[in-house]
């Protein structure tokens, strides 16, 4: 049977997202909710090592990757994204899954339903190049510590996901 489909207008872009996915969180019913699509990266290395960034700013580890700009597709984010936070170029090679959360984002006060495409990705060089945002430090990290130190269950989902 063929997955039912619905088409998200998101800031210019039109993506078409399954009717179902997994969703993590628990959404306050007297909260209004920001929609945010994201394209995430799970990048292991030859040593079996994941790559993760620490978030300095708000002090919880995530995966390479973020928000869907105006304009762009979901692999051109993942582009951007995983340049501007870990420094490395990457190649995506498949998606792994959709998954979503509901969570509170203390920086700014904002309630969000983040809605995560997550990618197989393949490192183009060997060293980073520069890292534009500084308040992110990119790590290689064993699986399973990466996995108990993931702040979004979402992401954590997504790392067993791949693995498997």
């Amino acid at each position: 049977m063929f997955p039912q489909w619905e088409t998200a207008f998101f800031l210019n872009s039109i993506l078409l997202l399954p009717k179902e996915y997994p969703l993590f969180g628990k959404k306050r019913s007297n909260k209004p909710y920001i929609e945010r699509i994201g394209s995430y990266a799970i990048l292991i290395n030859e040593d079996h090592k994941i790559g993760i960034v620490e978030a300095t700013n708000a002090n919880y580890f995530m995966l390479p990757g973020g928000g869907i700009e105006i304009g762009e597709d979901p692999i051109e984010a993942l582009k951007r994204e995983v340049l501007e936070e870990t420094g490395y170029q990457i190649e995506a090679q498949n998606q792994i899954g959709i998954a979503g959360e509901y969570f509170f984002e203390k920086i700014s006060g904002l309630y969000y339903k983040k809605i995560g495409l997550f990618y197989h990705v393949k490192l183009l060089a060997i060293a980073p190049i520069t890292i534009i945002e500084p308040y992110h430090v990119f790590y290689w990290m064993d699986i399973e510590m990466a996995l108990k130190k993931l702040f979004h269950p979402s992401q954590v989902w997504a790392v067993e996901h791949a693995l498997k």
